[in-house]
């Protein structure tokens, strides 16, 4: 029986319930699962959709809380970094590629309380991987995916939080068309091959057009000026607006809008 029969979350995890209160502390659970593309052979990788439980709603599951990956908990403290990425079957990839400290969520964006788990134990910097989705061009005029759009929201959430953040961007395909974390990193060569960079760096350069003029940039300058002064950390904001000046040296154009922001702010 499932949950689209009509079965509340309850009921269908009534069986691990009743296992527990008679003592068992270890289950393993299997799934049968079908597909109709006629081009899957058995063994070939599939990707479940989201289930629709809402937070809150399931007092033991709750995928806003939950993370995949914690398992390796010891690895990622060694290591003092995490690599984030939005499902576990991207993880696990990258786990075969003997990269050990990489923790999924289980959907694309990362909630605080997924992040403070992370900061419990001990890890001052992330490293968000965001999958590469259909581009569209948002109310700002940047043309990003879905996968960016949440790795955005996620890793300015974590910088509020006290973390150090990175990207490693999967480059485009050619065709447009989707790349999974865990399908584009095949095999350890690729993935040494993309760069880290700062998240602040990376997130100004998808906004920021180095082929138009300044006056045409000033929207995007703006928007990333606010970003700043978000993270009410005067010194971190400081520091990246010095960094922005020197990548894009379009002093001006930052300063003023940076003017313009710490008036707005006040």
């Amino acid at each position: 029986f499932h949950s689209y029969e009509g079965y509340a979350y309850e009921q269908l995890t009534a069986p691990i319930r009743v296992m527990k209160l008679c003592g068992v502390k270890e289950a393993v659970i299997t799934c049968a699962a079908g597909a109709i593309n006629v081009d899957y052979k058995p063994g070939d990788k599939d990707k479940y959709k989201n289930n629709s439980c809402k937070k809150g709603e399931n007092e033991i599951f709750d995928k806003y809380t939950t993370l995949w990956g914690l398992n390796s908990l010891e690895e990622v403290r060694k290591s003092k970094k995490a690599y984030l990425v939005e499902g576990a079957s991207d993880a696990m990839s990258i786990l075969d590629l003997g990269i050990e400290n990489v923790v999924a969520s289980i959907g694309g964006e990362w909630t605080e309380g997924q992040l403070k788990s992370l900061k419990s134990a001990d890890m001052p910097l992330l490293c968000f991987i965001p999958d590469i989705d259909e581009q569209n061009v948002n109310v700002e005029g940047s043309i990003m995916g879905n996968g960016e759009k949440f790795t955005i929201r996620s890793a300015f959430r974590a910088m509020k939080l006290g973390f150090t953040v990175t990207v490693k961007a999967i480059p485009p395909s050619e065709d447009g068309s989707k790349v999974d974390a865990g399908d584009y990193f095949t095999d350890i060569k690729r993935w040494n091959k993309v760069k880290e960079e700062d998240f602040v760096i990376w997130y100004a350069g998808k906004y920021f057009n180095k082929s138009v003029s300044d006056s045409e940039n000033s929207k995007a300058v703006k928007t990333v000026c606010r970003m700043l002064l978000d993270l009410h950390d005067d010194e971190l904001c400081n520091f990246y607006f010095r960094q922005l000046k020197k990548k894009y040296k379009s002093t001006d154009v930052w300063e003023d809008a940076m003017r313009m922001a710490l008036l707005t702010a006040q």
